[in-house]
């Protein structure tokens, strides 16, 4: 076996669950006999080198950028992989502002240089061409849109969630740091899982959570491995409810036997695909090669560039608030449905360039300005008639009850009366209430081009005929079929809005209306103090609170409420999660383990039941509160991030100003790390207070509170004991500090620490390192000083230090008469103003007596040199 071929083979090698491994590597060489040789294998690549943008692959996208002028510029997409070799022309040579390649980093090397240089590397420029090449001879699906490299992979393969976890933070952190924003993410990897589901121990969920809320479409390979499961199912990440996964499908348009699948996915091409590699794969004979490759890695994509396309064309047709969920629910209603003989299933195949005519065509349909409710409508005899393909159904002065459904045939039951109508000879309906409280109940089947229920009335369209309803008090629509969107409006009055997983109510001064069936209902608040309550399924909900935008996710439904004053939210069984973005006004937000508050001073949200909670503000001077619960809860706080969570749940908050976080009992943690600024701590019983150039963190109720200084700066940290025995154990780089009460404060890499012990009989045990420390008694107290930090104490009562190694000093200043210094061995003890100071294991000892005083020692033989400074006399 030659050395190129043994190296791409290793690099697939997947690792136990959860562990890294990119997919689909071997197969750039899937074609060849493993015994062939280097000559034969550089040969193979050159020659399909030379194919450049011919493959039908990239066919239908030359057309939509010649008559859409679409190409995802104005965009920049975030490929998590192995790195780009940006030299390559296709990525315009050059890495930084300015060029295609706009930034990035490598995780997995630690440095701001993500390029695809690994032994087993290439994977990463695969497909980042496939998103975003672009070159005279070959061009990938988005060519106009910008790229970021984050490198996850080291020079052997191996990579981790941990490194993938930092990345998608990295992104969300960068979203707005480039000319262009981060719109879309790639994420050609996977693991050896095959669910509907994530693992129990899958880590990357708050973070895929915050780039869905940020509006950043995530695109993930669904996996290689159907063949070896034999069952629906995809990788993880692309499990994650929060992401796009991605299956691979061939040139006659049929799954790959290989991908892996489940309804979620999207379908894209994946097989033999032609894409940019650095040149160190032809071993410096080639620049600026390409060669084919199969796997969801390529398939994954294709989507991400097509979503960049989809995105740049809503935002030409003036489309607001563009996000993951309606590109992908658009992608889904403009494909093609694929069967799948494997699992009898249909699969849903990407139609780019429908989907891109779609997008354009219906927001150049959507009326700009609500429907004329003044227009006079002119009505034949009978209360329901048929005339020139017109179907008119009247009102009485009556309380009138309506009943109207689309099927094979058009029914209407009028005040009990049936009436039936060929749908072939209706082209418009027009229902009208007269007097009296009138109520319709109406029932869709097949293509809702447009539907919008408001007050008293209803309106309808699809391909077959334009439907209007209008004063009625009692509005019931009912979509039939799948994947159908509703609008609904208030009134300029006080409105309720009731909203579950699969039905909407709203009901105001005069009207009540109910919607049910529909996969994506918006119910827009514009006037009045209105409110909106959702109750979650028993499935995985997802809730969303961004701006004065709400939504709740349940499975493929969707219900998004705006511009509510009021907003409630009850979370049912399943693993829920909800999600809180700031406004740029300032915020408070209070999490209480499962339950949430939120007050902007625009709206209020109460919520409860969830298990995840993450809690983001972005601008204005915003607090938040997190409670904890009377089990034993962790917290953990990075920079500007902080976790509370317990067996039951996971709160988190990221970008406030002010936190504060109560334990509420049981035997709670608190880990709190530094920033790469100066930071200062402050512990005094079970309060706590960590403030740096970030945040300001309160910490209250905790047991046990472990803070670590190791990001750099200088960094001070202050702890006030008790009236109690208090008790103080410190090394050469970290302190702890344990009250009467048994709550537990350490301090790990600062370089001052400052320990006020209060009153009680206080002890402290001080361990020095192998280096030089040094040992000084200060006016009631001492200071330690170590290579690492310097602590000083006062008001404890008795302290014993242990040199541990090195050349270490013991310094006693001011003694008087009635002190007294004695020494024996490699130690020495100082009776001195009310404190005991045993120092051992000690190299040099220095001591002072005061002037006009007479200093007390007694020595026997000792291992150390001593300097007696002032009047000393012997003791007897």
């Amino acid at each position: 076996m030659n050395w190129k071929l043994r190296r791409i083979a290793q690099y697939e090698t997947l690792e136990p669950r959860l562990v890294m491994s990119a997919q689909a590597l071997t197969d750039f060489v899937s074609h060849l006999d493993t015994d062939s040789s280097l000559v034969e294998v550089e040969q193979f690549v050159e020659t399909l080198s030379q194919d450049g943008n011919s493959d039908d692959v990239f066919g239908d996208l030359e057309t939509i950028r010649e008559q859409y002028n679409l190409d995802g510029k104005g965009q920049t997409i975030a490929v998590i992989d192995s790195g780009i070799a940006f030299d390559h022309l296709a990525f315009g040579e050059g890495f930084g502002a300015g060029n295609r390649v706009v930034g990035g980093y490598d995780f997995a090397e630690n440095d701001s240089n993500p390029y695809d240089d690994g032994p087993l590397g290439l994977h990463g420029t695969h497909v980042s061409g496939i998103a975003a090449g672009n070159s005279d001879e070959f061009q990938g699906v988005a060519p106009g849109a910008d790229l970021v490299s984050l490198r996850v992979f080291d020079d052997n393969g191996g990579g981790n969630l941990e490194w993938v976890e930092q990345a998608l933070q990295w992104v969300h952190d960068n979203r707005n740091a480039f000319e262009n924003p981060i719109t879309t993410v790639n994420l050609s990897i996977g693991t050896n899982w095959n669910a509907d589901n994530v693992p129990e121990a899958a880590q990357l969920e708050d973070e895929f959570a915050q780039l869905e809320a940020d509006g950043i479409f995530v695109s993930v390979a669904a996996g290689n491995l159907f063949e070896s499961f034999n069952a629906e199912g995809v990788s993880y990440p692309a499990a994650s409810p929060f992401v796009v996964p991605v299956a691979s499908h061939g040139s006659d348009g049929l799954l790959s036997d290989f991908s892996q699948r489940n309804d979620r996915v999207l379908v894209a091409p994946g097989e033999n695909v032609l894409s940019t590699v650095p040149d160190f794969v032809f071993r410096g004979a080639q620049e600026d090669g390409y060669l084919r490759s199969s796997g969801t890695s390529q398939a994954a994509p294709f989507v991400a560039g097509a979503s960049a396309l989809l995105r740049e064309a809503f935002e030409n047709s003036g489309y607001e608030n563009i996000d993951q969920d309606l590109l992908y629910e658009h992608f889904r209603e403009t494909a093609d449905l694929v069967y799948d003989q494997s699992t009898g299933g249909h699969f849903h195949r990407i139609n780019v360039q429908r989907a891109i005519e779609a997008a354009i065509d219906g927001m150049q349909a959507e009326p700009e300005t609500q429907p004329d409710n003044s227009s006079e409508v002119t009505t034949p005899a009978g209360p329901v008639s048929l005339h020139n393909g017109v179907l008119t159904v009247t009102g009485t002065n009556g309380d009138d009850q309506i009943e109207f459904r689309q099927g094979s045939v058009i029914e209407v039951i009028h005040n009990g009366t049936q009436h039936q109508f060929a749908a072939n000879q209706v082209s418009e309906i027009l229902v009208v209430g007269a007097g009296g409280n009138d109520s319709i109940v109406a029932s869709f089947e097949g293509q809702l081009d447009r539907a919008v229920l408001q007050v008293n009335r209803l309106d309808v369209a699809n391909g077959q005929f334009d439907f209007v309803a209008r004063g009625f008090e009692s509005i019931n629509v009912t979509a039939e079929s799948p994947e159908r969107q509703l609008a609904i409006r208030d009134s300029s009055g006080h409105d309720v809005v009731n909203a579950g997983f699969d039905f909407v109510t709203i009901s105001g001064n005069g009207f009540s209306h109910h919607a049910s069936g529909f996969d994506r209902v918006v119910v827009h608040a514009s006037e009045g103090q209105d409110q909106i309550s959702f109750t979650g399924s028993e499935g995985d909900d997802r809730f969303v609170v961004q701006d004065d935008r709400t939504v709740l996710r349940s499975g493929e439904q969707r219900i998004i409420g705006r511009g509510f004053d009021h907003i409630s939210v009850v979370a049912s069984g399943g693993e829920d999660v909800a999600l809180l973005r700031g406004t740029e006004g300032n915020d408070h937000v209070e999490l209480n383990g499962r339950s949430l508050f939120v007050d902007s001073g625009d709206y209020r949200v109460w919520g409860s039941g969830f298990e995840r909670i993450n809690a983001e503000s972005d601008s204005g001077h915003d607090t938040i509160r997190l409670n904890g619960s009377q089990a034993n809860d962790e917290l953990v706080h990075r920079t500007d991030v902080t976790r509370l969570q317990s067996e039951w749940y996971v709160n988190r908050a990221s970008g406030f100003e002010v936190v504060s976080v109560f334990g509420n009992g049981g035997d709670d943690l608190a880990r709190i790390y530094d920033s790469v600024g100066n930071d200062a701590f402050f512990s005094q019983g079970n309060q706590a207070n960590f403030t740096s150039g970030f945040d300001n963190l309160n910490s209250i109720g905790f047991e046990t509170v472990n803070v670590y200084a190791e990001n750099g700066g200088y960094d001070s940290a202050t702890i006030i004991g008790t009236e109690g025995s208090d008790q103080i154990v410190a090394d050469a780089s970290s302190t702890r500090f344990t009250n009467v009460a048994n709550i537990e404060t350490s301090v790990d890499g600062f370089d001052l620490v400052t320990v006020d012990a209060r009153g009680g009989h206080d002890v402290s045990q001080l361990i020095g390192s192998e280096q030089r420390d040094v040992l000084r008694s200060l006016e009631n107290g001492l200071e330690f000083e170590s290579t690492v930090q310097l602590l000083r104490m006062v008001n404890a009562e008795s302290h014993v230090f242990e040199g541990n190694g090195g050349v270490d000093e013991a310094i006693f200043a001011d003694f008087d008469s009635l002190d007294l210094l004695t020494g024996l061995g490699d130690g020495a003890t100082a009776f001195l103003d009310g404190q005991q100071i045993e120092a051992r294991e000690i190299e040099f000892l220095e001591a002072r007596v005061r002037e006009n005083q007479r200093g007390f020692y007694d020595f026997g033989a000792v291992d150390y040199l001593f300097q007696l400074n002032g009047d000393w006399q012997e003791a007897e």
